[in-house]
């Protein structure tokens, strides 16, 4: 079949877009390899794309190259699909092509529910910052004295997991929000990865105003209120709001408690909390050779390879790093995979200084990776760490040179390339926790905590004793 795409041409100039972009008629074969044909029905052009279809290097994403496919969020209909989850008629959202049809990777793709009467709804006059949230999460009620932002935390991660939030958007509304800080809130939200949503966020109210006027930015607060009450986004309890799912927590439920003590999501009750840790200890004193991964009970056998992965908190700062270890002997291919992602990590880092882009890390990485015949995932990354587990900049493990924000002292993030001896898909199991390989192939992970000082680097997450990779001897 014939389908029809826009090209960039020219690197526009002011707004003329007509004379950069060119329409061409194309060949486009049946999909094949898990694929599916999509018919695009509305495509987004934002403040994103504008920025792509220049030649600036300092946005998220590189310049569109010249004669390529412009890009951009797209809402379409699924015309031919090689994918089980996937059936003709279905409406998907995604990155995609400026075309009115184009074949397409499902991993780029979510499956929506059809029903809104406005289909561009799907996409909101925000692009990607305004998708409708799906689950919406009322809170009532308010938290009973002495209970901490640990608790709360624990308590709505454990049932979000358990009600199942998976690549789904939620957004957080009711009176309960006038018992919830700031940083209650900001703790809330980034926490998102830990229950599997794609985002979290809170409306905007009163409390956004006082952060900006707390933070000197008083002169901005009537645009922000302007803006908010004007696009819909401001709080307000008495109008009803639209989700496709509605969860109600009730913050005054809340108990004191801690976690763990197997994976970050148990909630142990705090007067309970010694009962569960002598547990822990029955379980692995007597077979040691009984450990868990992710709570999975499978015995580890000789010849498997893990990585454990730690959280530390010291005087509210976080530090993040894992290393992989090995049980027995393991196979040749599997030591070569544990060898090449720690000095990829090593050659990433070894790049930093005040000055160097996010892209060149990346770049360090991906190629010494791919010449090495493996493969780097690209659905996890890399995060700023500080006296929040996660924030910004995004660290990618691929990319190119001199693209991405520029690193300035007093940066801290971590690196942490997840390299595959296959292919780089992966896909999070039902749990929302636990990542495999969709090919079933081996990989591997190691992480260290970084700051960026006035001429280079400090890795904060080194071991005292020299252990750095497999055999730690």
């Amino acid at each position: 079949m014939k389908r029809k795409v826009w090209k960039l041409m020219d690197r526009p100039e002011g707004l003329n877009f007509e004379e950069a972009l060119s329409l061409v008629e194309e060949d486009l074969e049946s999909p094949s390899d898990n694929k599916i044909l999509i018919k695009t029905k509305i495509i987004s052009m934002d403040a994103g794309t504008r920025m792509w279809m220049s030649d600036r290097q300092d946005s998220y994403q590189p310049p569109i190259d010249l004669g390529s496919s412009m890009v951009g969020v797209c809402l379409a209909e699924v015309v031919e699909s090689d994918n089980p989850n996937f059936s003709k008629g279905d409406l998907v959202r995604g990155f995609g092509e400026w075309a009115d049809y184009a074949i397409v990777e499902t991993d780029s793709f979510l499956k929506l529910e059809a029903g809104l009467e406005d289909e561009a709804a799907y996409l909101s006059v925000l692009g990607l910052n305004g998708w409708t949230a799906y689950v919406g999460v009322m809170e009532v009620g308010k938290p009973k004295e002495g209970i901490t932002t640990t608790d709360i935390v624990l308590s709505l991660t454990r049932v979000l997991r358990e009600y199942g939030v998976v690549q789904k958007f939620t957004e957080f509304f009711g009176p309960g929000l006038d018992a919830l800080t700031l940083p209650e809130r900001a703790t809330l939200a980034n926490m998102a990865p830990e229950y599997g949503a794609s985002i979290s966020f809170f409306p905007t109210d009163e409390e956004t105003l006082n952060f900006l006027k707390l933070t000197g930015r008083e002169d901005n607060i009537p645009l922000v209120e302007h803006y908010s009450k004007t696009q819909g986004l401001w709080r307000d309890d008495t109008v009803e709001r639209v989700y496709s799912e509605i969860l109600e927590f009730d913050l005054g439920n809340i108990i004191a408690s801690v976690s763990g003590p197997k994976l970050p999501q148990m909630q142990v009750p705090l007067d309970k909390a010694y009962l569960s840790a002598l547990e822990a200890i029955k379980e692995i004193v007597p077979a040691s050779q009984n450990c868990a991964l992710h709570g999975d009970e499978r015995i580890l056998q000789d010849g498997d390879i893990v990585n454990i992965d730690v959280t530390a908190i010291v005087n509210e700062y976080y530090g993040d790093t894992s290393r992989m270890f090995t049980i027995g002997d393991i196979p040749v291919k599997a030591k070569n995979l544990i060898e090449t992602t720690y000095e990829s990590m090593m050659k990433g880092i070894a790049i930093l200084k005040p000055g160097v882009k996010l892209g060149d890390i990346g770049f360090e990485i991906q190629s010494f990776v791919e010449e090495r015949g493996f493969s780097v995932v690209r659905d996890f990354c890399g995060h700023g760490i500080s006296n929040t587990f996660h924030e910004q900049p995004n660290i990618l493990h691929y990319g190119k040179k001199n693209t991405g924000h520029e690193l300035t002292p007093g940066m801290t993030f971590t690196i942490e390339p997840m390299i595959n001896v296959g292919k780089l898909d992966v896909k999070v199991l039902n749990d929302g926790w636990t990542a495999v390989t969709k090919d079933k192939s081996l990989s591997a992970q190691f992480e260290h905590t970084i700051g960026i000082t006035e001429d280079s680097y400090e890795i904060f997450t080194e071991s005292v004793k020299g252990y750095k990779r497999p055999p730690y001897n």
